[in-house]
């Protein structure tokens, strides 16, 4: 999470007022343009406007600005304002009243935003409400639609579409359009043009994204990659960025194939880098150095401890306390202490990680749940079944009231729950819970 500072703020502010000329000024959106004229989202969040924040969120014409806001980042302050559930559903709504041809900048510049805000939920159905069809996506590339939009706007639609898809596991379409635009691209670019590198990077991490334990898609994946970089190495130095950025992703999938050693060497290399060229104090290294961590692992754990000790203060100082950085590195962290069984101090720091997420979440968030359930599983370490006990049941009551009472997601808290009630010789509770399981189970199998 940034820090808040005024000056930001009000350069912030100021990109809105002096963008407004974007805007047809027209009735639909002249209160709009009275709000802008006096605040922006951001500063009316810090002076305390809230309700004027949000009727500048949920606005279409938020929409038609945020790209010409030059700290994009600062929006993330909306989470201390605004539900993200009230959030999407009223631009779910708004959505539908959305002509797919006429407002396709504007519909692009929704999904872009909720992209970048993890919102990807209320994505997706934006994108199927408009896309799919017969229980595809077939129109999205269908003739019909492509010949009604400008090339461009395909472009920036399918870009943003495909991010969504992979992120929902929806590998075959995400693939398709990928493998369609790499095609288009080096037909006008050439093989070993920089947009054509780029387009095929997606491609790896689309492999790599939805991968899970398939080491088929990871060795593809690793292939693209090092396809690419003998090409990006040949017209990008260690100066550009975007070179140091593709072996650093590189080297995430050298860690899924366990090939550590060969992923440490590029990061050492890396932060050799860019201490060279950028400096020996750039927020970069941080991540190079998390990324080390996990790449010692079970190998050397007190190593991987010594580097996220290291690591921790100088996040904290650089992106806030309750920043993502600061969040992974002490979830790692945390594992790593389970695992050398200092259980009490491993808990310690799930439990500040939990109270981060309630703070930046809400206490029923699946983030902040998942920092629940690890808890529970040290608890259930230390024979302390009353606690964990307690832990499930806040879990699978959350469950219960946000899906439904067979979704399969109820089988993991009710499964640690009988195995809990089994070891405290609950066996009433223990068959319930079972019984629950296996019902799920077998409806389950039944749908598919």
């Amino acid at each position: 999470m940034p820090k808040i500072r005024d000056k930001a703020v009000k350069d912030i502010h100021m990109s809105f007022i002096t963008s407004s000329f974007l805007i047809t000024k027209n009735k639909s959106e002249s209160n709009f343009l009275n709000y802008i004229s006096k605040y922006s989202p951001v500063h009316a969040i810090v002076i305390k406007k809230k309700n004027i924040a949000k009727k500048l969120l949920i606005s279409k014409s938020f929409f038609l600005y945020i790209f010409n806001i030059s700290k994009l980042e600062y929006i993330s302050l909306l989470w201390r304002i605004i539900d993200i559930k009230e959030f999407g559903s009223s631009y779910l709504t708004s959505s539908k009243t959305i002509n797919i041809y006429n407002e396709i900048d504007l519909l692009t510049k929704i999904l872009r935003f909720f992209n970048y805000m993890g919102w990807r939920k209320f994505g997706i159905e934006i994108i199927n409400f408009h896309f799919l069809k017969n229980k595809n996506y077939d129109y999205l590339l269908s003739q019909n639609f492509q010949n009604k939009i400008k090339k461009k706007q395909l472009n920036d639609l399918l870009t943003v579409c495909v991010f969504f898809f992979y992120k929902h596991n929806l590998f075959s379409i995400s693939k398709k359009i990928t493998l369609l635009r790499i095609k288009e691209i080096e037909k006008e670019f050439g093989k070993n043009h920089i947009n054509t590198i780029k387009i095929n990077i997606r491609l790896a991490n689309i492999y790599l994204n939805n991968s899970d334990l398939d080491h088929d898609k990871l060795i593809k994946a690793k292939h693209i990659y090092e396809d690419n970089l003998k090409i990006l190495k040949k017209i990008y130095s260690y100066k550009r960025f975007y070179l140091i950025k593709v072996l650093f992703d590189y080297t995430k999938v050298l860690r899924r194939l366990n090939e550590n050693d060969k992923a440490k060497k590029i990061i050492y290399l890396l932060i050799k880098k860019v201490h060279q060229n950028f400096g020996h104090n750039h927020e970069i290294i941080l991540d190079f150095k998390l990324q080390l961590a996990k790449l010692f692992g079970k190998e050397d754990i007190e190593k991987s401890v010594e580097i996220l000790n290291e690591i921790i203060p100088k996040q904290e100082q650089k992106f806030g306390l309750l920043s993502d950085h600061v969040f992974e590195s002490k979830n790692s962290l945390a594992l790593r202490y389970r695992n050398l069984n200092n259980i009490p101090y491993s808990s310690k720091l799930f439990l500040e990680l939990e109270n981060t997420a309630t703070k930046k979440y809400g206490p029923e968030h699946l983030t902040t749940l998942r920092m629940s359930k690890q808890l529970a599983k040290n608890y259930t370490l230390e024979g302390d079944f009353p606690k964990a006990e307690k832990i499930y049941k806040k879990i699978l009551n959350v469950y219960e009231k946000k899906f439904n009472l067979m979704d399969p997601i109820l089988m993991e808290p009710l499964m640690e729950l009988s195995i809990i009630y089994k070891k405290m010789k609950n066996n009433k509770m223990f068959k319930k819970m079972s019984e629950r399981v296996l019902t799920i189970k077998n409806q389950s199998k039944s749908l598919t």
